[in-house]
């Protein structure tokens, strides 16, 4: 009875978040860290020069209270259709809370529902150009094997975003990929990010806030094992890609060039092409689409 309540007063907190009757943002940082903690969350206002908003395949460094809905084509020797919804929710000022729900994975001759994944993230420091943040993403084993699925990880993670003036912003962040049961022990990934676009249209205009941007990925086996685990999540980071190995031939190196545009009512669509640079065992590309709504 005792854990029904728990998940019920869980499920209240994050439906509805504590009223602080304080309104205006502020800058925090990280000695007033517990000053703050549990205050209700306020949008931060846009950079001086660049919105605060996601790109594919990047990290945000910054608190998102939107859903997502994506798709995406990976172009390999088993051609693979995934389509995943996300909802992110700040719960206080201080901490961020992200669900991933792969709901349908082509892969080959295959079709399921994926793993799902949950993201925690605190805030660090925040002021007006400038955003840090730091984590944990969960990997649940749901999804079935032929598909990617049935694998349990780990992601610890920091990212960082900052506007840079004349609407340029970049972003970025590192983690490890833990995946505890890929053989007889651990296998460790590191998994890092760097990112850089610009906005060029206002956001009340034909297709407002538009962007364009090219992210770069790298990961980088850190164990000995042999084995190779391919997941299937588009865009959560450090709960996709490739590990095994220890060699240079299983670093991979990705770059996704995309665009990102408001169509209306705080809605927006993002595409990108990701492309490797490196590993012989990479995939081709990968195509993601994804809808994005603010509420």
């Amino acid at each position: 009875m005792k854990i029904k309540l728990s998940l019920l007063s869980l499920g209240l907190v994050l439906a509805f978040p504590p009223v602080n009757a304080e309104s205006q943002w502020t800058p925090i940082g990280v000695s007033d860290f517990f000053d703050n903690a549990t205050d209700s969350w306020i949008a931060p206002p846009d950079g001086e020069s660049a919105p605060r908003q996601g790109w594919l395949n990047t990290p945000d460094g910054f608190f998102t209270k939107e859903w997502h809905l994506s798709a995406a084509y990976k172009k390999d020797k088993q051609d693979t259709y995934t389509g995943t919804f996300q909802l992110q929710l700040p719960v206080y000022r201080r901490l961020w809370v992200g669900v991933d729900m792969p709901f349908v994975i082509n892969k080959g001759d295959e079709t399921d529902f994926g793993d799902m994944g949950l993201t925690v993230k605190t805030m660090f420091h925040e002021t007006r150009n400038v955003s840090v943040s730091g984590g944990l993403g969960v990997r649940f084993a749901t999804g079935d094997e032929p598909t990617g699925g049935k694998t349990w990880g780990l992601y610890p993670h920091f990212s960082a975003w900052s506007d840079v003036g004349s609407g340029w912003s970049v972003r970025g962040g590192a983690g490890l990929d833990i995946l505890p049961e890929t053989s007889a022990k651990p296998s460790y990934t590191f998994s890092g990010n760097f990112s850089v676009g610009q906005t060029i249209t206002p956001h009340n205009a034909v297709l407002g806030d538009f962007t364009y941007y090219l992210a770069t990925n790298i990961k980088v086996p850190l164990d000995n094992s042999n084995s190779t685990t391919t997941t299937v999540l588009p865009q959560t980071p450090g709960l996709r890609g490739q590990t095994g190995g220890n060699s240079l031939d299983d670093v991979v190196v990705s770059l996704t060039p995309g665009v990102r545009a408001h169509i209306a009512n705080n809605a927006f669509l993002l595409l990108g092409v990701e492309i490797p640079v490196t590993s012989k065992d990479a995939f081709d590309y990968q195509v993601n689409l994804l809808l994005v709504k603010g509420f």
